[in-house]
């Protein structure tokens, strides 16, 4: 993203341009969306109430939603402020980066996905599983879990960007993790690029 204030930006919302403007829309239908939803839950609770077991896990997860809008406004407000202002936006890395290094990191990040994917699509296709089966899927599922926040959190620290924003938006994010994978595989290329 350029340091200076953007051609073809829409004059009257200010100086953005028509992502930094779709990217506000978006984050503000999500936690519109995300409260209503939540609002809605809560107010069949005075009805008879649904069941706990369909009611906590969705409002988890609308809460999740809104949670990560609110921060993701507050981050892209942030960036919108540096552009405007001319400040450049942070170096992609402190020092000279180990190629070797962030190719093996990015490798096994994106093998935990490939992992994780496979381990979540596998049993729906099944028409029965043992408790040995469903067992192993779910250690693979964390194992794999596990793997991507650390590969995900090295990357983003010698990238010199914080692991703990990193790690912590793509937990309590439903979609984090495949989010989270992808605009890093950008930095990373990026990166590589640069120090090539």
């Amino acid at each position: 993203m350029p340091d200076t204030p953007a051609r073809g930006g829409i004059p009257i919302i200010g100086r953005l341009t028509v992502v930094e403007l779709l990217g506000f829309v978006g984050l503000v239908l999500a936690a519109a969306a995300s409260l209503w939803e939540i609002a809605r839950l809560l107010g069949e609770q005075r009805e008879p109430a649904p069941p706990a077991v369909f009611l906590v896990p969705a409002l988890a997860a609308f809460g999740s939603i809104l949670l990560s809008s609110c921060i993701g406004f507050a981050l892209l407000l942030n960036r919108v402020r540096r552009r405007l202002s001319g400040r450049a936006m942070p170096p992609l890395a402190a020092g000279p980066i180990d190629v070797g290094a962030m190719r093996r990191l990015s490798d096994a990040m994106t093998a935990s996905m490939i992992a994780q994917v496979v381990g979540m699509i596998l049993p729906l296709f099944a028409t029965t599983m043992s408790v040995g089966l469903a067992a192993a899927f779910l250690f693979t599922i964390v194992a794999a879990g596990v793997v991507f926040l650390v590969c995900l959190g090295m990357l983003a620290s010698r990238l010199g960007r914080s692991w703990v924003l990193w790690v912590g938006m793509t937990v309590i994010t439903p979609f984090g993790p495949f989010i989270a994978y992808f605009l890093m595989r950008k930095l990373v290329r990026q990166a590589l690029k640069g120090a090539v």
